[in-house]
């Protein structure tokens, strides 16, 4: 290639040199099933005259992008390793140093820049810090897809206004310095390695917030927030701004509004309350405003209870019925059933809507907290029916168990949580601490309470306000991949004990967004491990979604999670000596777990664990968070690693995910030997994946977001109601949002990304 130039990253021009590119190809395809010399014949036509270094690292890339096949999955993995390349050019031009220069001079430039947080060095000197210098492993990163690539580089770095700051290993080591600052010194090394050790290998992966924000200023680690908006103005609008906070800081937020009361309730003695919807428009509005760090928009999740007055108007919010001034379509509406809500829509019974407020002046309880909620309900029936209660309406429940679901298939993001089943888990629920709602994704949930409407007072020219201070539902999120653990039965087990200790030591280091946040830290030290690669661990394993006895072998993975996790727990609490503080509030001092006896957990085990054993261990020594498994989306985490998201089946074993203008290859990740073991999303009726998380639910104390992929071909509206129905009577404790796929005239699934009908999802909250 006569007289071409290339444009070096600093700017000096060099004559073209082909070897080099050569010599760079095969360094890409090291250990890879592909052909250099087929990648390069394909490039060397696309070489011009001043040509930059990183155009040509973007040919390399796009060219193997397009390479890459079911067939030869293993394009998408040297694509990833030329965005790398490209990335670690980007950051030595922008700090000075290379990628090869080992941990502490990155760390270093990034923290007397100010783009770390420095109060790390009130707890770690820069020689403790500097003696992590040798752990660091840069080829971990080689087995990077090109989306996983993409995804690092667009949400998991850090920035100057240059643009990025830090290797990929580098922040991980970085994050890991972070979560161990308050490490004692003598261990500090060793504690930092192992946990470096468990991310680095893609055996564990962080929650978005928490591995993309510590080590920066600020750094809220949690995912999960539920808030609550008391039935007053001051503490509505307290509830917007902290929904506000949050976003901004990267949580998606639940917030329960049942305590609001209705339209036409009565205020300041006359019935002039606005209906639920006005309140909604301003937290929707709140939801375009704030962004989560700048990097996506804020994501809300309003819920209310199936017997509020305003119910029938509030889950018609994002529907294409009704007036379009009344709309809100960026936030995500739930609506709460409970068992006596099932119990009518089977009998063909009447379903009462009820205001809050009334039922608190007449009848002196509060239906939102009640803990026997069935005797409750039933005494504001028979008020209602006495003359007692006047502003109520009754309908029939089956009618609007059906329009919940015609508002789920239509679009896509209508969230259903059973209020007894998510309760019947919380250790604190016979002590009046009640689990309202769930949060943003439906797998985290805990007890919460609104603080109380502030006092003002003037002194001194200023205003001195003050609140009883309430609690709010936090969680910081870590998965456990599958697909890296495989069969290694030691690994597995470490892993979750592993999950656990760095979850309790993400509670001491995360900045919480509001005050609130701290005190339930403080109070229940909720933590949530869930998982990731399932549908890769499936297909590894040649078990199917399709058959009931397979599921069983899910199952399993979710009793070990949930009683290895309980045990390390356990062991956090008698190191450290004590239990978290609501600990004596709750249902572990009398020998239950998951909310059953330990002899049911031991009789129905699948895989033989000393329930029992267990129970007794926990109360004699405390247990040091009250709730650990919380099974997430991890659709964003999925991607990181290069594996399936959550515990469900893929979505396709090989589609394209679009970055800005590009379409990126995303084969799933044992394509090549396991094919045909994949079962994709599309292809497996939605009642048995309700069925399936009905089972898994069982071993979870928290919660698990079920996502459901409706495809009319194989499934129909009856199924999916009657399996929701038989879950919710069980174990199932929430309904996250589905996928609607459309479909052809011929019946086929359309999934061409090129095809101008692109989208296969017509109703998705994504």
């Amino acid at each position: 290639m006569k007289n071409i130039n290339v444009v070096k990253y600093d700017g000096s021009i060099k004559p073209f040199e082909l070897n080099k590119i050569k010599k760079m190809i095969s360094y890409y395809s090291e250990g890879l099933d592909i052909n250099p010399l087929e990648l390069e014949s394909k490039i060397s036509v696309k070489f011009r005259d001043m040509i930059t270094t990183k155009e040509i690292q973007e040919v390399i890339e796009h060219t193997a992008m397009i390479m890459a096949t079911p067939e030869q999955p293993d394009y998408a993995i040297l694509a990833g390793r030329s965005v790398l390349y490209n990335l670690y050019k980007v950051v030595k031009k922008n700090t000075g140093i290379d990628v090869s220069d080992d941990f502490f001079p990155i760390f270093k430039y990034n923290l007397e820049h100010g783009i770390y947080d420095n109060s790390i060095l009130n707890n770690k000197s820069l020689e403790e810090l500097e003696g992590l210098n040798g752990i660091l492993d840069n080829e971990r990163d080689r087995s990077t897809t090109v989306a996983s690539a993409k995804s690092l580089v667009s949400k998991y770095l850090t920035k100057n206004k240059n643009g990025i700051t830090e290797y990929p290993q580098s922040a991980l080591l970085a994050t890991v310095a972070y979560l161990n600052q308050y490490i004692e010194s003598d261990i500090f090394k060793t504690e930092a390695t192992t946990d470096y050790e468990y991310l680095s290998k893609k055996i564990l992966s962080l929650a978005t917030p928490f591995r993309s924000n510590l080590r920066k200023l600020f750094a809220n680690l949690s995912s999960c927030f539920i808030i609550e908006a008391p039935d007053s103005l001051e503490g509505i609008l307290k509830a917007i701004g902290d929904a506000a906070k949050i976003s901004k800081l990267g949580g998606g937020v639940g917030i329960y509004l049942g305590k609001i009361r209705p339209e036409d309730a009565i205020l300041k003695g006359l019935p002039v309350a606005n209906n639920i919807i006005r309140w909604v428009a301003i937290f929707n509005a709140i939801a375009k405003a704030v962004d989560q760090l700048g990097t996506r928009n804020a994501a809300l999740t309003l819920a209310i209870d199936a017997w509020h007055l305003d119910v029938e108007s509030f889950i018609e919010v994002k529907t294409e019925v009704g007036e379009l001034r009344d709309k809100s379509f960026d936030i995500f509406p739930q609506v709460v059933i409970t068992d006596e809500f099932l119990r009518r829509r089977d009998e063909g019974l009447d379903w009462y809507l009820f205001d809050s407020k009334e039922i608190i002046d007449e009848l002196h309880f509060d239906l939102t907290e009640s803990i026997n909620f069935t005797e409750d309900y039933n005494k504001c029936v028979e008020a209602a029916d006495a003359g007692v209660l006047k502003h109520f309406k009754v309908v029939k429940a089956n009618d609007l168990w059906k329009r919940f679901l015609t508002v789920y298939v239509e679009t896509g993001d209508f969230y259903l949580t059973q209020r007894d089943k998510l309760n019947f888990c919380n250790p604190a629920y016979k002590s009046g601490m009640v689990s309202k709602c769930y949060n943003l994704c439906t797998e985290s949930s805990s007890p919460f309470k609104a603080s109380s409407d502030p006092i003002e007072e003037i002194i001194d020219d200023k205003i001195i306000t003050t609140r009883e201070l309430g609690y709010s539902h936090t969680c910081n999120l870590l998965s456990i991949n599958m697909a890296e653990i495989l069969n290694d039965e030691e690994l597995f087990i470490k892993a979750i004990r592993r999950s656990v200790r760095i979850l309790n030591k993400a509670l001491r280091v995360t900045n919480t967004p509001i005050p609130e946040s701290k005190k339930h830290n403080d109070i229940f030290a909720t933590i949530g491990i869930g998982t990731v690669g399932v549908s890769d661990w499936m297909a590894y394993n040649k078990l199917s979604y399709l058959k009931e006895a397979d599921h069983i072998e899910i199952e399993k993975i979710y009793e070990k999670i949930q009683y290895y996790a309980y045990d390390e727990s356990c062991n956090i609490a008698i190191e450290q000596g004590h239990s978290f503080k609501a600990y004596d509030q709750t249902s572990f001092k009398d020998g239950y777990l998951i909310g059953k006896p330990a002899e049911e957990l031991q009789k129905n085990s699948k895989v033989g664990l000393d329930w029992v054993g267990l129970s007794e261990k926990i109360k004699a020594n405390g247990i040091a968070n009250m709730l650990l498994v919380a099974v997430a989306p991890n659709t964003g985490t999925g991607a990181l690693m290069g594996v399936g998201s959550s515990y469900l089946p893929v979505f396709s074993r090989f589609f394209y995910e679009e970055f800005g203008k590009l379409l990126v290859p995303v084969p799933a990740k044992f394509i090549k030997d396991s094919f045909w073991y994949y079962n994709e999303g599309s292809h497996v009726p939605t009642e048995k994946i309700i069925n399936l998380t009905n089972k898994v639910s069982y071993w979870i104390d928290t919660g698990i977001s079920m996502e459901l992929v409706i495809n009319p071909n194989i499934t129909n509206i009856k199924n999916i109601s009657d399996a929701l129905v038989k879950g919710f009577k069980e174990n199932l404790k929430s309904m996250y949002y589905c996928r609607v796929l459309d479909v052809a005239d011929d019946g086929s699934i359309i999934e061409d990304p090129n095809s101008k009908k692109k989208s296969t999802c017509v109703a998705c909250k994504n």
